[in-house]
């Protein structure tokens, strides 16, 4: 099945919404059936993975879930190196039809100014591989690197944007709108 970029934005942003808007009673009833299910088989991981606010000693990661039903658990791996040779947080995270199957976590305990690589897995399959940077101890002088992009067309270029950017060494990337 391809995923065109309007479809995958109106689901991440579904998901997004539910995820921010699902009250705590609700999240913690999704919780215990997750777990009670246990993790998932199968699923996919058609939108990649993504990472965002983070601190000197955190990050967030997020995910989403295709091709699974009910509720269950998704695990969660970070760690120092691509290879997964040095894990440093291992988690299982809940998820429901009632989070439009997305995953989040917050992770802690990192060290200032690290990069992190994550990866979301069921029992079967896993998701691309992330990378994330916690962010400069709040007393650092060094400099930080911003990039943004915006007013994309696909028909321009294929986001030749999102290229160039990925072969910088980025602190921060910040899309202005389309």
């Amino acid at each position: 099945m391809s995923l065109s970029r309007r479809r995958f934005l109106s689901t991440a942003s579904a998901s997004a919404a539910v995820t921010v808007l699902v009250p705590d009673v609700v999240a913690g009833e999704i919780a215990v059936a997750a777990k009670r299910a246990g993790r998932f088989r199968d699923g996919r991981f058609p939108g990649g993975v993504l990472s965002g606010d983070p601190e000197p000693r955190a990050i967030t990661l997020l995910t989403r879930i295709d091709d699974v039903s009910g509720a269950g658990t998704v695990g969660l791996e970070v760690a120092t190196d691509k290879g997964f040779e040095k894990v440093v947080v291992r988690k299982e995270l809940s998820t429901s039809p009632l989070r439009g199957h997305s995953v989040k976590a917050r992770v802690t305990g990192l060290k200032p100014y690290t990069n992190y690589y994550y990866r979301f897995m069921t029992r079967t399959t896993s998701s691309r591989v992330g990378r994330a940077r916690t962010a400069l101890p709040p007393d650092s002088n060094a400099p930080v690197r911003f990039a943004f992009f915006s007013c994309q067309e696909y028909s321009h270029g294929f986001y030749n944007a999102h290229a160039a950017m990925a072969r910088e060494d980025l602190d921060f990337v910040v899309c202005l709108g389309d």
